[in-house]
């Protein structure tokens, strides 16, 4: 095997390097080729020599001084680690460094060469085998004259305060300026829930261990570790959720917009219906598990037999296993949802009217505004003329009865919301459930209605799912949850036109949403670590940041050749950048 130097451009930083930075950056890394690989692919994707003629002039300059002081209980000395635990995206695994030395030559090249105009920086990995383990060299000709990255020994969580003024002593002896010079910024972030769930697909939704994140990231323009011990700072509360998860608090109603979107896209394809529509449904298929006709036909005779069936006083407590009681339109969607095809569904209204014609019952039904409640409503106070419903109005009764029980399941769970008023939600609710007059047993809603009701489902469903994985996971106070619940509201609730169709949640089932916490209400996150802290120091031309994670923040190729360290007790990663800023005339 091979080894070229490969330069890429790349539209953003790479993972491990956007703690410093975003955007455009050409990386320069090495790469690794086996004797079968195409020449023509290995010209295309390399324009730097395999062998370096530069000189040894050094433009980049000597390695910066990394040390943070002589103490040496609180200074961080140098050392790299591997890490096994995170998954790397394959590109960044193909990512080989440059020993220091081939590193700098190549840097030094492009600067000669260099296009004063190019605006992205250059940034080349190195593989650690210097004095000051850098694993990074950067320049950028039109912003910053150079810039080095090293990896540090591993601090103690318990130091970490106490190395503070270490880390700006060493920033003050690059710089030659004093104290009250320095602009300081510090970003740190806590991962409450979960892991990390970014650019979840719907082909990843069902694998991936975690049904959500909850985060918290956390900005303060003064050299701080703990945040609710220093003062102003501003907090920024992250929740997210996979959309159908399995794991999920509401996965059970998962199933039902399933279902739900089943029989909008029979009744949407115009193709299903016509001079042979009873011959097309006979086969179509309904329920992956349904109940066998006679369980169901039975079920509706139960159902209709019941004595007595009238409203009963809202419970004073949500259950998630048993959210409201159910009336006899919410026990028909159960019901008649596991029909096995349309031809069954079809015949099962039927059979539900003749038992209402035929069966003097005392079920009272309150507060229908659909097409099929009207109907069934119509049958109980005494009109007895038998409907006859075609399949297509059987799926569409079928659909109102699912989206009626989904839409007061999901008001039941958003009703816990502080403050929460419903009016909202029900005049959206009926500005896309129009209901035309009653002057026969056919109904015709809409496709447009139909997709309009179910993508604002899918909305209620991603508003109940963040509110439950937060409600079961961090523990705050009423005033701590009215900004989340807001913000909610705002986006699921009271905007039906944040997801337009029921496709959009399968392909992209990742929905998150972002909230301002004042900082008193997230005592949760006292007896935590940060997952990710930064401290940026500037002074004039001179930057220096310093990047603590509990995991190595760089793949196992770059660091794969420093043994795991000897600490007892939680600890953080060190890395350090040092930045030197010019002007070019």
């Amino acid at each position: 095997m091979s080894i070229i130097n490969h330069r890429v451009l790349l539209e953003d930083h790479p993972s491990y390097l956007k703690w410093f930075g975003t955007g455009a950056v050409t990386l320069i890394y090495a790469k690794k080729l086996s004797v079968s690989s195409n020449s023509e692919d290995r010209n295309l994707n390399s324009d730097i020599d395999p062998e370096t003629s530069v000189e040894e002039c050094d433009l980049t300059g000597q390695p910066l001084y990394v040390d943070l002081g002589d103490n040496s209980n609180n200074a961080i000395e140098t050392l790299t680690h591997q890490s096994h635990d995170r998954i790397w995206p394959k590109d960044e695994l193909r990512h080989y460094p440059l020993p220091v030395r081939e590193a700098r030559k190549t840097l030094n090249k492009i600067l000669r060469e260099g296009n004063v105009g190019a605006s992205q920086p250059y940034y080349v990995l190195c593989a650690g085998d210097d004095s000051s383990k850098t694993v990074l060299l950067g320049a950028n000709i039109s912003d910053f004259m150079g810039c080095s990255v090293q990896l540090l020994k591993p601090l103690p969580a318990c130091k970490v305060e106490s190395s503070l003024e270490d880390m700006v002593l060493a920033h003050l002896r690059n710089c030659f300026t004093d104290n009250s010079q320095i602009k300081y910024l510090v970003k740190m972030s806590y991962n409450v829930y979960g892991g990390n769930i970014d650019n979840t697909t719907d082909q990843k939704a069902s694998k991936i261990l975690t049904d959500g994140n909850i985060s918290v990231d956390i900005t303060a323009q003064k050299n701080i570790f703990r945040p609710r011990k220093n003062g102003v700072v501003d907090v920024k509360m992250n929740v997210s959720v996979v959309v159908g998860h399995p794991l999920l608090k509401l996965s059970f109603i998962w199933p039902q917009l399933l279902k739900l979107q089943r029989i909008f896209s029979i009744l949407s394809d115009s193709s299903n219906f016509g001079n042979n529509e009873g011959k097309v449904y006979e086969k179509m298929s309904l329920c992956d598990v349904p109940l066998d006709t006679d369980d169901i036909l039975q079920s509706i005779t139960n159902l209709v037999s019941i004595k007595e069936f009238c409203p009963i006083r809202k419970k004073d407590v949500v259950d998630v296993n048993n959210l409201r009681h159910l009336n006899i339109l919410d026990r028909l969607w159960d019901i008649l949802s596991c029909c096995e095809n349309v031809s069954e569904l079809n015949y099962s209204f039927s059979f539900l009217f003749s038992e209402l014609l035929e069966i003097r019952s005392n079920i009272c039904l309150v507060d229908v505004s659909d097409n099929i409640g009207i109907l069934i409503k119509r049958i109980l106070e005494g009109h007895r003329v038998m409907p006859k419903n075609s399949v297509k109005q059987s799926l569409e009764f079928l659909f109102e009865l699912g989206a009626r029980k989904l839409k007061l399941d999901f008001q039941t769970i958003i009703s816990q919301f502080p403050g929460f008023d419903k009016t909202h939600m029900d005049s959206i609710w009926k500005s896309i459930s129009t209901t035309p007059p009653l002057r026969s047993t056919t109904f015709n809603k809409t496709i447009v209605k139909m997709q309009e009701q179910l993508a604002y489902l899918c909305q209620l469903y991603v508003a109940s799912e963040l509110f439950y994985l937060v409600k079961d996971q961090v523990n705050m106070s009423e005033d701590g949850y009215k900004p989340f619940c807001k913000s909610i509201e705002q986006e699921y609730i009271f905007d039906k036109s944040k997801i337009t169709d029921f496709k959009e949640i399968i392909s992209t089932p990742l929905h998150a949403v972002h909230f301002n916490l004042d900082i008193n209400y997230a005592s949760f996150i006292d007896s935590m670590l940060p997952s990710q802290w930064t401290l940026t120091m500037e002074s004039g031309r001179e930057t220096t940041i310093y990047h603590l994670s509990p995991q190595p923040i760089y793949p196992p190729e770059i660091i794969s050749h420093v043994p795991p360290p000897d600490i007892d007790g939680p600890f953080f990663y060190v890395t350090k950048m040092n930045r030197s800023y010019t002007k070019l005339c």
